[in-house]
């Protein structure tokens, strides 16, 4: 999915967005699971629907696979490269 990170331009994201999308065949039901930044965020998750042809419906949930550098290591982590 390369160039996916294309829909957090202008939000201050500067690594490409993670997460998965799950299918329960039990419920049929679409599950989003991401950063809760991400989640947060009606434009990118707008988006994220859009490109991968998700229903409206979605649940969504948190992984802790998917957490952005400052919840993982602290506030003062991954800043280096900002002003």
């Amino acid at each position: 999915m390369a160039g996916f990170n294309v829909i957090t331009e202008g939000h201050g994201v500067r690594r490409p967005a993670r997460g998965r999308v799950h299918y329960d065949t039990i419920v049929e039901r679409w599950t989003i699971l991401a950063d809760k930044h991400i989640l947060a965020d009606d434009y990118v998750m707008l988006k994220v629907r859009e490109r991968l042809s998700l229903p409206d419906d979605c649940a969504t949930g948190l992984d802790l696979h998917y957490r952005c550098p400052r919840c993982l290591y602290g506030e003062d982590q991954g800043d280096e490269d900002e002003d």
